[in-house]
Formats: C-alpha cells, sequence, structure tokens
C-alpha cells in the first residue's frame, strides 16, 4: 500500500447512502444525447455529444500549486475521484491507469494527463497527497481543496460520495463513483467510462476518441 498519515480536519458534507450509484452509470443518463459526435457501437465508453462545458473551480494541487480549469486544458486528461485512505478500488484504478498511459505512450502522441481528485479532504491534504499519488506514476496529480469546491467540482461531474463510521471508532471510509473521466482539450467532459475497468479498453477506446473528434 503507498504512504498514508493523518491530516488536519475540514468540514464534511455526507451525501445519503441511497444517493449512492457505485458504477455512476445513473447520474449520465442526464448527460447523454442522440447526436454523437463519432461512432460509439464499437466503444466501451460513453461518449458525451456535445461534450459537458465545466465550470470554473478553484482547487490546489499535490505541489501545492492552484488547480484551476485551465489546468485541464490543452490537453486530454483522465479523472479518477477517491482518496488515500481507500483500502483496493482506488489504488487498483491508481495503478491500472500507471499502465494505461504507458500503453497510450507506446500507441499515440496525444498529450494526456492523470488526475486524481480526493474526495476526502479531511484526511487527503498536501503533504498526503504528495506521497500518496506519485507512488503510482511521477506525472499523475493530485488534487484536494476547500470542501465546498470539491463538492461543487464532484457534483457537477456526477461523482457521487459518501462518508460511512467505521466500527469501533477506527475512522470511516468513503464510498463513492469509480468511474473514470476524459476530459479534452477544450475542458469539457468528453467520455466516462464506468467499472469494471479494462486497460485495453480504455486504451483503444481513448485512440479511437481523440482521432476521431474535431476540437
Amino acid at each position: 500500500m503507498p504512504p498514508n498519515s493523518p491530516s488536519d480536519r475540514l468540514k464534511w458534507i455526507i451525501i445519503p447512502v441511497a444517493m449512492i450509484v457505485a458504477t455512476g452509470a445513473g447520474v449520465w443518463l442526464g448527460l447523454r444525447t442522440n447526436d454523437r459526435a463519432i461512432q460509439t457501437d464499437d466503444l466501451s465508453a460513453t461518449v458525451l455529444s456535445p461534450a459537458k462545458q465545466l465550470s470554473s473551480f478553484s482547487l490546489i494541487d499535490h505541489h501545492g500549486q492552484d488547480f484551476t480549469l485551465e489546468n485541464l486544458k490543452g490537453r486530454w486528461s483522465w479523472l479518477f475521484f477517491g482518496y488515500t485512505s481507500c483500502p483496493d478500488v482506488c489504488p487498483n484504478t491508481m495503478s491500472l491507469l500507471d499502465t494505461v498511459v504507458g500503453k497510450i505512450a507506446q500507441r499515440h502522441s496525444k498529450e494526456h494527463q492523470v488526475v486524481f481528485v480526493s474526495v476526502d479532504p479531511e484526511r487527503d491534504t498536501i503533504k498526503v497527497l504528495s506521497k500518496y499519488v506519485p507512488y503510482f506514476n511521477e506525472s499523475f496529480v493530485g488534487v484536494t481543496g476547500e470542501t465546498d469546491e470539491l463538492n461543487k467540482f464532484a457534483d457537477e461531474l456526477g461523482i457521487l460520495r459518501v462518508k460511512i463510521e467505521a466500527d469501533q471508532g477506527s475512522g470511516y471510509l468513503v464510498d463513492h463513483t469509480a468511474s473514470i473521466l476524459l476530459i479534452n482539450p477544450l475542458g469539457q467532459l468528453q467520455a466516462l467510462f464506468s467499472p469494471p475497468h479494462d486497460v485495453l479498453k480504455l486504451v483503444n477506446d481513448f485512440g479511437k476518441i481523440t482521432d476521431q473528434i474535431k476540437l
């Protein structure tokens, strides 16, 4: 397991358990349209057409630098929402994304980045993220921030999350949407990949989407 440590407490907003959708599929029904920009029959991804423009936001990366909408422009971005204390889904997905970007580098020249966005700002400080994220890949970017800003960003992207207290005062877990999102170089949500994730499908879909979409 990657390194982890306690952090200063921030305000936490709890979302009812009934709202959580494990794959996130239900959240996206309202974002899909019949007007497809590309051929999607052979894709595992859900492609948005038109892409969803994102609102401005103000977060901070694991280097202590501002992270805003501008950081999602000029390249393709893989976004995954998780938390450093996650016992399984998050480290597995981060490891998978490391493999994905390695294979993409062998096949495509398009610039892209992986961004890990915390759903647990109470514990995921800059210091914690700076140890956790590079464990998987030195080029990955970890993002945290004020709870209100993180909630606004997560809500706009349809990311559901709920804090669950563990037994006998041993801390808590956070159930959250496990989808991987693809943001285009204009800072727009272009595609959604629902779990279970497969390396080759992600790599192949990335190639098809980025080749066919004209920005």
